[in-house]
């Protein structure tokens, strides 16, 4: 397992995750993910990265299936 403790190796790892992904993810399933790959992990961190790469267009965050209340949000790899 390796520890992802710089933004930097936590980006890498964000991207690596959506992108091999075949359908946009909730944040707790990528936060699963990027916690089974590099461990302890702060959500706090994980959201403030994830974030970072939705503002450089990496990353869309997009609205997921329609359930009573909120609406649940979801995050995919802009590709290409």
């Amino acid at each position: 397992m390796k520890r992802c403790t710089s933004s930097e190796e936590l980006r890498e790892k964000l991207l690596e995750v959506l992108c091999s992904s075949d359908r946009p993810l909730t944040f707790e399933e990528v936060y699963s993910e990027v916690v089974r790959a590099c461990g302890d992990v702060g959500k706090f961190m994980v959201r403030k990265v994830l974030a970072g790469l939705v503002r450089e267009g990496l990353v869309a965050r997009v609205r997921g299936d329609e359930t009573r209340g909120l609406p649940r949000m979801v995050f995919e790899c802009k590709r290409g």
